[in-house]
């Protein structure tokens, strides 16, 4: 297990993890970890896939700076209104600002669907 953090931590929170978690300071933009050097770091681990299963902030931080090869998304057949929370915090609030995919599979999985799209820069 690795546990990343971004190097301002005090020692007391740093020790006392079982042997088996690893712990990598990277550095911080903005106060978070750099997702581009963490994604580095993996690679130089031999790690060529990752799977993001997160909220809104960081499934859009990862979106917004081009890092998602692909995504999938399971939606239930229900709509909500605009107070409900997004599927990815991004500051886009007209359509020449949004983000287009290509559709690579839609499927039923029991009365939800499963979207497989991927980032399409030609749309």
């Amino acid at each position: 297990i690795l546990l990343v953090h971004n190097g301002k931590v005090d020692d007391a929170q740093l020790n006392g993890w079982p042997d088996f978690v690893e712990l990598i300071s990277l550095g911080a933009k903005d106060g978070r970890i750099d997702l581009s050097a963490l994604l580095r770091e993996l690679a130089k681990r031999h790690c060529n896939e990752v799977l993001v299963e997160a909220g809104a902030t960081l499934s859009g931080s990862f979106l917004r700076r081009g890092l998602l090869d692909e995504i999938i998304i399971y939606m239930a057949p229900k709509l909500l209104g605009s107070n409900a929370l997004p599927l990815f915090a991004l500051p886009l609030d007209t359509m020449s600002a949004a983000l287009s995919l290509k559709i690579k599979d839609i499927r039923a999985v029991g009365r939800d669907w499963r979207i497989t799209a991927t980032p399409d820069t030609e749309y």
